[in-house]
């Protein structure tokens, strides 16, 4: 559950950009824009590093298991926020 002040939710928020981008690199069809640029920002981007380390994840082996083809993005899934389990 995610609450107001502990951090949690800015690192949910990185995390999901990283999955976008995982998303993007891996599944995206080959060649276009947006496939492409997610490629490449895995493989030697510098804000990569940044992200990871806002998203509590250690960047250099992140960007280890992308080149060798190990990372799959449905493993990194943002948690519930606490305001909407209330509603449910």
């Amino acid at each position: 559950m995610l609450c107001p002040g502990d951090g949690r939710a800015d690192r949910q928020l990185w995390l999901a950009v990283l999955a976008t981008a995982l998303n993007d690199a891996v599944r995206g069809k080959p060649g276009t824009l947006d496939q492409v640029t997610a490629d490449r920002w895995f493989r030697a981007g510098p804000d990569l590093l940044i992200v990871c380390e806002l998203a509590g994840l250690d960047g250099p082996a992140l960007r280890q298991a992308y080149l060798a083809g190990s990372v799959r993005p449905e493993l990194m899934r943002a948690e519930r926020r606490c305001d909407m389990e209330a509603t449910e």
